[in-house]
């Protein structure tokens, strides 16, 4: 895994188990979906999508995020192969990547 530019680092949400998920609108119309980011941890670099469709794991690129091919190539390499989004959390955890899923509510 290569080391990402500035201050940023690899972190991702799982969408479909944040306590919030119920009232979040995705955009793709999937519920079930991985959003991961390059982040300073207040604000995202970059950021796109991986959800899962017939049987595979599916791509969405946002505009700004193209950088991510250069950035983090062994994800794009290992996608391919992957089919759920257990088995694209694994391969983000083997990267260090960071789970910002928020599960529970924050106390007050």
């Amino acid at each position: 895994m290569r080391t990402l530019p500035g201050n940023t680092f690899l972190a991702y949400t799982v969408m479909h188990e944040a306590h919030w998920a119920p009232l979040a609108w995705t955009g793709l119309g999937e519920p079930n979906q991985i959003n991961i980011a390059a982040t300073t941890g207040g604000g995202a670099r970059w950021e796109f999508i991986v959800y899962e469709k017939d049987g595979a794991a599916r791509l969405c690129m946002y505009d700004e995020a193209w950088p991510a091919f250069r950035e983090i190539p062994d994800f794009f390499a290992a996608l391919p192969g992957l089919h759920t989004l257990d088995e694209v959390r694994a391969v983000l955890d083997s990267f260090g990547a960071v789970d910002q899923t928020e599960r529970e509510p924050a106390t007050r």
